[in-house]
């Protein structure tokens, strides 16, 4: 048996793949949440993206003061948690409201 490697020996295994950190993970449901039409943090419905409207121009985004640095939060859904962070620049849901004023 010297030189043959057995079925379970080490040598056959390959790279080990260190797992998914917990926000590659949410990056993963949030891009599989709006490939099925339904926004990461409300839960909603996707408006048609052909109507334009966006989370940036909703008059339920605010900004979060934490730490070092701001985060976008719905206030239909806002926790303090990084899981409820919102991307402005994602499609509007069903629930969207038009802003009464403008962004910055």
């Amino acid at each position: 048996m010297i030189g043959q490697v057995g079925l379970f020996d080490e040598a056959d295994a390959g790279p080990e793949v260190p797992a998914p950190s917990r926000e590659q993970k949410l990056a993963a449901r949030r891009r599989a949440d709006l490939a099925r039409g339904v926004h990461p943090v409300t839960g909603a419905r996707l408006l048609p993206v052909n109507e334009g409207k966006r989370c940036r121009d909703c008059d339920h985004l605010f900004r979060h003061d934490r730490a070092a640095r701001d985060y976008w939060k719905c206030d239909l859904n806002a926790t303090r948690g990084g899981a409820t962070d919102i991307s402005r620049r994602w499609p509007a849901c069903s629930q969207f409201e038009a802003r009464k004023e403008p962004t910055q």
